[in-house]
C-alpha cells in the first residue's frame, strides 16, 4: 500500500492548531545545558520560528548523521508563546533517508525541552540560545518538576499522544519535500497510527489549514490515513 500522507490518530483541538500556528529527544544521561549555536545558520531565518528550528538543527543532542546520506529534520510544539524568554517545547527531531521507495527513520530523538533566550536580542540576529533537557532513567522525574511548570506538565501528560501524532505528520511532509516524491511504498512503522474505526483518526492540523483540498481522515486497514474528499 502506498500512503498519500499520513497516519494519526485521536482528537484535535482547536486549541492545540492556535497555539502551534502562533508555535520529541529522550533525555540525556545528564541535564543538558548548551549554549553553542551555529549563527551561521540561524543568520538564515527570517523569523523567530523557523531560528528555533535551525537552532535545534544546529546542536547534535537533537540532529546528528549516522549514515552519509541521511538528512535531518525537526519540529516542536510549544507550550507558551514563542516570544517569551523561556519557551517550553516538545521538540521531536528524525534522521531519514529514502531508498526504493521507501522512507527510512535512521535515528531520531523526542522528548520536553526548555529553550532560553535573552529577550532584548532581537530573534533576528541572536547571539545567544541556551537549552535545558532532563536527564535519563531515575532522575527524569524530578528533573520534569524541576524544568517545567506544573501547568506545563499537566498539558504534556494530557497531550503527549496529539501532539506526538501531530509532529511525526510535519516531519513525514518536511521529508517528503526535502526528496521531493509525494508516494511512498513504506514509511517507518514508528509514524504508522493504528485504528478500529473512522473516529480513531484525526486530520493532521497541517492538512486542516490548507486550501486545496478538504480534507479528512480515514481508517484503512486498522491504519488512519490522510484522504482528499473531491
Amino acid at each position: 500500500m502506498s500512503y498519500n500522507i499520513f497516519i494519526m490518530n485521536k482528537k484535535i483541538t482547536i486549541l492545540f492548531l492556535a497555539i502551534f500556528l502562533s508555535g520529541c529527544s529522550i533525555s540525556n544521561n545528564v541535564a543538558v545545558e548548551d549554549k553553542n549555536v551555529n549563527l551561521s545558520i540561524l543568520s538564515g531565518g527570517n523569523n523567530l520560528r523557523e531560528s528555533i528550528n535551525n537552532y535545534l538543527l544546529s546542536q547534535e543532542h537533537f540532529a546528528w548523521k549516522t549514515v552519509e546520506n541521511g538528512k535531518n529534520f525537526c519540529v516542536f510544539y510549544p507550550f507558551n508563546k514563542i516570544n517569551e524568554p523561556e519557551i517550553y517545547l516538545w521538540v521531536r527531531c528524525s534522521e531519514f533517508v529514502f531508498e526504493n521507495g521507501a522512507l527510512k527513520e535512521e535515528s531520531g530523538i523526542s522528548g520536553p525541552v526548555k529553550l532560553i533566550y535573552p529577550l532584548e536580542l532581537s530573534y533576528f540576529d541572536y547571539t545567544e540560545f541556551s537549552y535545558v533537557v532532563p536527564r535519563d532513567g531515575s532522575f527524569y522525574g524530578d528533573d520534569l518538576k524541576e524544568i517545567f511548570p506544573k501547568e506545563i506538565r499537566e498539558e504534556m501528560n494530557e497531550q503527549r499522544e496529539l501532539i506526538l501524532v501531530n509532529l511525526n505528520s510535519e516531519l513525514i511532509e518536511q521529508a517528503a519535500d526535502y526528496f521531493g516524491v509525494k508516494d511512498f511504498s513504506e514509511i517507518p512503522s514508528s509514524f504508522i497510527q493504528r485504528c478500529n474505526q473512522d473516529s480513531d483518526c484525526i486530520t493532521p492540523f497541517n492538512y486542516l489549514i490548507r486550501s486545496s483540498c478538504p480534507y479528512s481522515s480515514r481508517c484503512v486497514d486498522d491504519i488512519c490515513e490522510v484522504v482528499c474528499n473531491y
